[in-house]
């Protein structure tokens, strides 16, 4: 059983470094997503 969870230990280990390593290289790109304006966060609720 403690090898079943250091493995997924180390699978999550790993998953957040590149996730991390993908980020600081650019990711998705350097713009953020458009943010709704007050009037619009008003109406939608």
């Amino acid at each position: 059983m403690r090898r079943v969870s250091n493995g997924a230990i180390g699978t999550v280990t790993v998953v957040a470094l590149c996730s991390g390593a993908w980020l600081l290289g650019g990711g998705a790109g350097t713009h953020a997503p458009p943010q709704p304006s007050a009037a619009q966060a008003a109406r939608t609720g």
